[in-house]
Formats: C-alpha cells, structure tokens, sequence
C-alpha cells in the first residue's frame, strides 16, 4: 500500500504549496504536516475531509491501496519532478546572458572609405612661394619691418645663412685680430729698437714685454672682450673748480692764466691716468690672452659643428 504521507506530499507539491502554507490552511503546523509525509503521525478524518478538498480529491484516494493507483502516483509524481526540472532549467536559461554570434561582414558589404577633407592654405612661404597648408610648420619673421611667412624648408635655410654669417664674422675677426695685433707689435718692436740704439740700456727689454702686450691686447680688442672697455674707463679729464675774478684788465688777465694753468694740470692728469690705463691693460692681456683665445677657438668650432 502506498503510504499516506507521501500522497499528501505528493499533492502538496502539485499545488506548489509549502508545509508552511498547507499547514494554515488546516490550522496546524508545519510540523505536523512533516510528521505526516515522513510517516510518523497520520491525521484524523476531519483533517482528512479538509486535505481532500485542498487536494480536489476524494477520501478514498487519499487512503486507496491498489496496484493502479501505485502505478499512477509514481508516474504523476515522476511527472511533477520533470516538471520542476523544467522549470528550474527555464528559469536558469532565463538569467543567463544572451550571446549574440557576431557575423564577419564580408570586403563587399562594409562602407565605403571616406575621402579625406581638402587641406587649407593657411599662406604663401615669402621665399619659396609654395603654399602652406594647415598643420605645417612655418615662421613668421619680420624682415625690414614687414610680416612675412616663410615654411619650414627656408626656415632651416636662413638659419644655415645667419649661422654661415655668424661664422665667418668670427673667422674674420680672428684674422684681423692677427695681424692688426702683429702689426702693432712690430711698429713697437721697431721703435724699442731704433731707441735701444739710441741709448744702449734696458729699453730692448721693455720694448718687447710692451711689443708682445700690445699684441695681445689689440687681439683682444677684436673679439669683443671686456678688456677694451676697461682700458676706456682711464680715458677721461679732471674737471678743475671755477675762478672768480673781477671786471677789470688785471683781473681779466689774472683769470685766463690761471684757467690755462688748470687746463694743463687737467690734461696732465688725464694723460697719467690714460698712460696707467694702458700700460695696466696691457699687462692684464697678457695673463687673460691663453683664456680668450682658447674661448674664441671653441666659438668657431661650435659654429662650424651647428652647420655641419
């Protein structure tokens, strides 16, 4: 015979009922209806009426024990498990993401390239004449108070120009640093000379150290050194107070003499401080010589690597 417990559970689950929600609509427990479907208690004939209208089944079936009826419930129940199976896979397909196969799109069915947009002159290089369009490099000097565009090209050909002037301004600065410096040497070689015969002393001697000061400082001289300014610095004349005379012939007479007077002492103090200017940039040329030459040499060098 088929028990009773497990037609209640049988039907209950047909109904998709919990013990819960059977057991309030029999007004007992959940636990009373487990006790009822594992067999270890059975409920009485009104509890029995009330299961079989819940169930929409007789009496007699609740508590029938034939062979067919066996056979039916294990089928029925069988069918209510493939039923909840069903429903659980459908539920599982349901939350599960949606993959949608991507189809390769064929050469002949993908959109036409589109043509690239027309590019803007922005202007006409001064040099070259070539148009230059937007996104170019370019620069827009001023020649001779005028707004110009040149393009990058003749960019990189003035700068080769300026730097080539560059150059040869200081090749040439060299070479007259040179010879006006040899020259001058010799012209104080020849006079240190023409005086050491004159009067046989020392004069040689200090005639050479002058001759070879002079050199280096004339040299100097050309490449823009602060020697020059220097030595300009001594170059200036004493300022003497004014005079304060009468009206008359003697005081007339009087203050001419004594403005020639300071004229002279004037220019003489000039003249010495002019000469200790001299001889003193001289004799610093001929310490500061090895340095400014070593620097002028790495001048042209660098100008020379930047145009090759």
């Amino acid at each position: 015979m088929i028990e009773l417990g497990k037609k209640i559970a049988f039907h209950r689950k047909r109904l998709d009922l919990t013990q819960t929600e059977l057991g309030e609509k029999l007004n007992v427990t959940a636990q009373a209806v487990s006790k009822w479907e594992n067999g270890i208690s059975d409920p009485d004939l009104g509890t029995l009426h009330r299961l079989s209208k819940i169930f929409g089944v007789s009496t007699d079936e609740l508590i029938a024990d034939d062979e067919a009826e066996r056979e039916t419930a294990t089928a029925a129940e069988e069918q209510l498990s493939a039923t909840e199976e069903t429903r659980e896979t459908e539920s599982a397909e349901e939350a599960a993401p949606v993959v949608v196969p991507v189809v390769p799109i064929s050469p002949q069915t993908s959109a036409p390239a589109q043509e690239p947009a027309p590019r803007v002159i922005v202007g006409y290089c001064n040099d070259c004449k070539k148009p230059i369009y937007q996104g170019d490099k370019y620069d827009v000097p001023y020649t001779r108070g005028l707004q110009s565009v040149v393009c990058e090209q003749c960019m990189r050909k003035r700068k080769e120009s300026r730097q080539n002037a560059e150059l040869a301004a200081e090749q040439r600065a060299f070479k007259r640093s040179m010879i006006w410096g040899g020259l001058t040497a010799a012209l104080i070689i020849a006079i240190t000379l023409t005086v050491t015969f004159c009067l046989s002393d020392y004069t040689m001697l200090w005639g050479l150290l002058i001759a070879v000061g002079a050199f280096t400082f004339v040299a100097q001289c050309f490449w823009g050194e602060w020697l020059f300014e220097f030595m300009c610095f001594f170059f200036r004349s004493f300022r003497m107070p004014g005079v304060i005379f009468t009206l008359d012939i003697d005081g007339i007479v009087w203050a001419i003499t004594v403005k020639f007077l300071l004229g002279c002492l004037s220019a003489l103090l000039s003249g010495i401080l002019a000469l200790f200017g001299v001889l003193l940039s001289l004799f610093l040329s001929l310490f500061t010589f090895p340095f400014a030459i070593a620097a002028e040499r790495h001048k042209i060098m660098k100008l020379k690597n930047n145009i090759t």
